[in-house]
């Protein structure tokens, strides 16, 4: 089989791409190709010899160059999906053989796999042939066309695809398809002439990890115009303006997570999306982008560092129910960080999961109720003309004229405490709710100290000489009788031999 550059094939087992086939200074008078590994890792270079480039890596020092000797050795040039189908899906039939015992025959049954075109996959409603190395898809195609008519769910994810025109070809066989899957897949060629092709009936799209730039990902989603869910994760997308690339109205969960994207896109309000992933980006700030339809919303691992951004959150996404934006610099080196978990609840409308953890109503009434007070006292900076504010205000911070003083009930709430290690005599000082459970200021307490929660003891004085062991992890810290200046002792549990 003679390969060409942008071929797809496994080299000693591990998938790459031909970049570059012909001679080399170092090498002359042999043929040499030049190839991207899919693992980085494996790479020697960037496609450059003696400065000299013979090719350029998406991804830098991903090449190798492999002489034709080594390659012909090491080479595995993939199946075609009528092979793979064979292998998966070919079924074993009793045969009879005959047997002789001396002279006389005996009739007994062994074993072959069924041709593919023999068995019935009319009954078939989906195939999953990932991680096969199909790298054709035409072979043995017109022996089993007939049978597509009922496959709904297509998997060819992370095999050896590289031509798109090859793919759309093929599935257009496939009149039902409404899950397709081709994660994993680097698609290399067969970009033009794609206006032929269109498969609305297409639901469900995967196009994780396949390397699509902003103008692949816009013309696939021409031919794909009423995909519901689309997973274009792990890809090369940038910053995605309404000129780039504008998703399908019916799209109402979208997966950009692993990408390179740096903002919201301009265009979101215009989508009808319910759920959105952006997770694993360079997001740093917000846009001025408003959509009451948006519910769940994962920001995790970006780079987001003040918490301004998290109340223009609010304000864009004003019924977001589940959000994720753990692993940001807001996150970083602080002291407390159950009570930044307090904080961000406390700052949207009607958030109910956060950071993957289903927040209770007595957890929602506290980060209220801590948030208020840190405001009140100047501790945390927000804007108290804002409209959540004043209906946060007015529910949770009560004011009552008390001999003439104005009063807030919030004080009675608020727990100032020290904490002393033993081992170390290291003293910290803790600003609570009464209402933490013990378990949770445990694990405020091991955040601050480095220490495990399940290797400590936590002791007060309950009277003069008297020190007693918290050992109720789950009743509130209220019920300690604790009053402000009150020291907790904390020391690692003794080894027990």
């Amino acid at each position: 089989m003679v390969h060409k550059v942008n071929d797809r094939v496994q080299i000693d087992g591990k998938s790459c791409t031909i970049r570059f086939v012909g001679e080399i200074h170092r090498w002359p008078g042999s043929i040499t190709y030049g190839v991207e590994w899919d693992d980085s890792k494996r790479g020697r270079n960037s496609g450059t010899i003696d400065d000299q480039e013979y090719f350029k890596t998406a991804v830098p020092n991903a090449g190798s160059f492999l002489k034709e000797t080594k390659w012909s050795l090491l080479l595995d040039s993939g199946v075609s999906f009528y092979e793979a189908l064979q292998e998966k899906y070919g079924k074993p039939k009793r045969e009879k053989e005959d047997i002789y015992l001396g002279t006389k025959r005996v009739e007994s049954f062994g074993f072959e796999k069924l041709t593919v075109e023999e068995q019935d996959l009319g009954k078939l409603q989906g195939l999953c042939l990932d991680h096969c190395k199909i790298s054709c898809l035409e072979s043995g195609r017109n022996k089993i066309s007939n049978n597509y008519s009922n496959i709904f769910e297509l998997d060819l994810s992370y095999n050896l695809l590289a031509d798109v025109r090859e793919i759309c070809e093929f599935i257009s066989h496939f009149r039902d398809l409404k899950f397709l899957d081709l994660s994993g897949n680097y698609f290399t060629k067969g970009w033009h002439s794609l206006d032929q092709y269109s498969f609305p009936a297409v639901t469900v799209l995967y196009l994780s990890n396949c390397r699509l730039d902003l103008n692949q990902l816009r013309q696939l989603l021409k031919i794909f115009p009423s995909v519901e869910i689309l997973d274009a994760s792990k890809n090369y997308l940038k910053d995605i303006d309404s000129t780039d690339v504008d998703f399908p109205i019916s799209v109402g969960e979208l997966i950009l997570s692993g990408n390179s994207i740096r903002y919201l896109p301009p265009s979101l309000s215009r989508w009808n999306l319910h759920t959105l992933n952006l997770s694993h980006n360079a997001i740093e700030n917000i846009s001025n982008v408003r959509t009451t339809d948006l519910k769940n919303l994962d920001l995790s691992h970006n780079l987001i560092a003040d918490w301004k951004t998290l109340d223009q959150l609010n304000i864009g996404f004003p019924e977001l129910h589940s959000l994720r934006v753990n692993e940001n610099l807001f996150f970083e080196n602080k002291e407390d960080r159950l009570a930044q978990f307090y904080l961000v609840i406390a700052r949207f409308n009607h958030l109910n999961i956060l950071n993957g953890s289903l927040l209770s109503k007595k957890e929602r009434e506290e980060a209220r109720l801590f948030f208020v007070s840190q405001v009140s006292r100047g501790l945390v900076q927000y804007d108290k003309s804002c409209e959540l504010w004043c209906r946060l205000y007015y529910q949770y911070a009560p004011r009552y004229e008390i001999e003439g003083i104005e009063e807030s009930w919030l004080g009675s709430q608020i727990l100032s405490l020290r904490v002393k290690q033993e081992e170390t005599q290291t003293i910290l000082n803790l600003t609570i709710l009464s209402s933490y459970t013990v378990r949770n200021l445990k694990r405020i307490i091991c955040q601050q100290l480095s220490m495990n929660i399940l290797e400590i003891t936590l002791s007060y004085f309950i009277a003069p000489s008297v020190l007693e062991e918290v050992s109720q992890d789950f009743t509130p810290v209220s019920d300690l009788n604790l009053t402000n200046g009150d020291i907790l002792y904390v020391k690692r549990k003794q080894s027990e031999h």
